[in-house]
């Protein structure tokens, strides 16, 4: 599954919130725990995808934008 995500600014050590219209996903990027947590809107706020292999695979294709 290829989803085009909205880059984000990773220098600030804020946590960041982008909205994608395309997919209904939002992202939150902690950058000192250096987390990625992708959650589906569509569904309900609480099912968050934690697993690791995905979110390194997401991570290293999403800072290569």
């Amino acid at each position: 599954m290829m989803h085009k995500w909205i880059d984000v600014n990773v220098r600030h050590r804020r946590r960041q919130r982008i909205i994608s219209k395309e997919n209904g996903f939002y992202e939150t990027i902690a950058t000192r725990k250096k987390m990625h947590k992708w959650i589906d809107v569509n569904r309900t706020i609480d099912t968050t995808i934690n697993n690791k292999m995905n979110v390194a695979r997401i991570g290293q294709s999403f800072r290569h934008i």
